[in-house]
């Protein structure tokens, strides 16, 4: 990929679609990446069932991948950091009180995200990136 060259890989899942891109950085020389979900209906009750049933095939069995990326409470008070911070071996992002938000109109949903900050964060997030590199360059080639 040259400077400033662009991807975008689009899945389609029912009626959601997951956009990843990546860009390369032409004064960073580093790529820059990013995830967007986009629901054509988003219903609470579609929000978390689409979150609940997030997978990414490149980091599938990977030591450091959670098995479950995003875990949805459905407790009105949770995530917690003391009881959830350590979901998926700190490597799970915890979803709660996901509810309607009528301030962004009929599709509006609001929720409370929690990630372990040095864990998902920091040095299991490089280990994970790592391990993705490896499968996808060394092994896929």
């Amino acid at each position: 990929m040259g400077p400033g060259a662009q991807s975008k890989v689009t899945t389609k899942f029912e009626n959601c679609t997951f956009i990843t891109g990546s860009e390369l950085d032409a004064q960073e020389k580093k790529p820059l990446v990013q995830e967007e979900i986009r629901l054509d209906v988003a219903t609470p009750e579609e929000v978390v069932r689409v979150m609940a049933a997030y997978r990414r095939a490149e980091v599938a069995g990977l030591p450091m991948a959670p098995e479950q990326p995003i875990v949805v409470r459905p407790e009105p008070d949770r995530p917690q950091p003391r009881r959830d911070r350590m979901t998926g071996r700190g490597m799970s992002t915890v979803v709660g009180r996901v509810r309607a938000e009528p301030l962004f109109g009929d599709c509006g949903v609001k929720f409370v995200t929690l990630a372990h900050n040095t864990i998902r964060g920091a040095a299991g997030g490089s280990l994970l990136n790592a391990e993705v590199i490896f499968k996808v360059f060394m092994i896929g080639n």
